[in-house]
């Protein structure tokens, strides 16, 4: 999805996710410059699915 506008981006996934609007406009965000995003909510990272998100507690202390 090169190219979407980022709302674009953040309405698809809220409504093809279980992500709310607020965690949609993060990883969209994250998605569209092409960087993990890195995040204590694990479900957040879970209803992400297949999306570069990275919990904090998987990164070890």
């Amino acid at each position: 999805h090169v190219g979407e506008p980022l709302a674009a981006r953040v309405a698809r996934l809220a409504a093809t996710t279980a992500l709310s609007g607020y965690d949609a406009a993060f990883v969209a965000l994250a998605d569209g410059l092409g960087a993990p995003l890195i995040t204590a909510d694990r479900r957040l990272a879970e209803r992400a699915g297949e999306r570069a998100v990275i919990l904090l507690s998987d990164l070890g202390e």
